[in-house]
C-alpha cells in the first residue's frame, strides 16, 4: 500500500501595499477552530481541468530542501496529516517517475500519492484563505527606551477625498493628502513620516521594539502585536499616504 500524505488546498491573495503605510486598526485575534475532513479529488471543483504539472514543478523544487532533512521528523505542524519526512521523501523519488509535461501523468501522481481534505472552522463553511506573511511584532502601550518605534492609526491631519464628488468623469478615483493651513498638500513620505512629519496629537495603537519589523507590518498590511505581558492582538491596514508602493 502506498504512503500517503495529506493536501491541503488554498487560495492565496497577494497584496502590494504602500511603504508610507501607516494607519492600522486594532482588532481582537480571531478564536475559530480549524477542522479538517477527508474527502475526494472528485470532490474538487475543476480538479480534471486543472494543470497539475505546475504544482507538480513546485513540489519538485521543495523536494531538494525534503531530501536534506532527517527522515524521522515531523512534518510541518499537521502531525496526523503531515505524517513524518520519510514519507515525503517517498513522494520525491517517486516524481522521478512522471512523465515531463503530461498533466493526465501529473494528475495520476497526485491522486495516488496525496488525499485531499476539507478544511472548516467552527461557525462556517465558508471562509478565505491567504498566503501573505504575518509578523509578530513585540510591543508595549507605552513609550520607553526599549520601545520606541510607533505604529499610528490615522492621523488627524489625513484625508481621503472621493473626487467622483467633485467631478463624475472621476468615477473610481481618489486622493490622499494632509489638511496644511486650509489647504490639500501631498501627505509626507515615509521617511518624513518616521522623522515624525504628523502631528503629535495622532493616537499610536503601540509602541514597538524594533523597526523593521514594523517595516514589514506596513508592507503585509497587518500582523499579531504581543505585549510585555503576553497579551496578543491583531492589527490591520485602515490607510496609506496615497504614495506609489517602493520594495525594499
Amino acid at each position: 500500500m502506498k504512503n500517503k500524505q495529506a493536501i491541503l488546498i488554498a487560495f492565496a491573495a497577494v497584496m502590494l501595499l504602500s511603504m508610507g503605510l501607516f494607519g492600522c486598526h486594532r482588532q481582537k485575534l480571531p478564536q475559530h477552530q480549524f477542522i479538517l475532513a477527508k474527502t475526494s479529488f472528485k470532490n474538487l471543483s475543476g480538479w480534471e481541468k486543472d494543470d497539475q504539472k505546475q504544482a507538480l514543478d513546485v513540489l519538485q523544487k521543495s523536494c531538494a530542501v525534503i531530501a536534506k532533512q532527517n527522515p524521522n521528523q515531523q512534518f510541518g505542524k499537521l502531525i496526523l496529516q503531515g505524517g513524518k519526512v520519510e514519507g515525503w521523501q517517498k513522494i520525491c523519488t517517486a516524481i522521478d517517475k512522471v512523465e515531463a509535461n503530461d498533466s493526465s501523468s501529473a494528475r495520476k501522481f497526485f491522486e495516488s500519492w496525496f488525499e485531499p481534505y476539507r478544511v472548516y472552522d467552527d461557525s462556517s463553511t465558508q471562509g478565505l484563505f491567504t498566503g501573505y506573511y504575518l509578523p509578530l511584532l513585540n510591543c508595549s502601550l507605552k513609550q520607553n527606551k526599549h520601545y520606541s518605534t510607533p505604529v499610528h492609526a490615522i492621523p488627524d491631519d489625513w484625508v481621503k477625498a472621493d473626487l467622483s464628488l467633485f467631478d463624475k468623469k472621476l468615477k473610481g478615483k481618489t486622493i490622499v493628502g494632509q489638511v496644511k493651513g486650509h489647504a490639500l498638500r501631498p501627505y509626507p513620505t515615509r521617511a518624513s513620516i518616521v522623522r515624525g512629519a504628523i502631528p503629535k496629537s495622532s493616537k499610536v495603537l503601540v509602541w514597538c521594539d524594533d523597526k523593521v519589523n514594523v517595516a514589514f507590518a506596513h508592507i503585509q498590511g497587518s500582523a499579531i502585536v504581543r505585549l510585555p505581558d503576553g497579551k496578543k492582538f491583531l492589527i490591520g491596514y485602515e490607510g496609506a499616504n496615497g504614495r506609489p508602493y517602493t520594495s525594499i
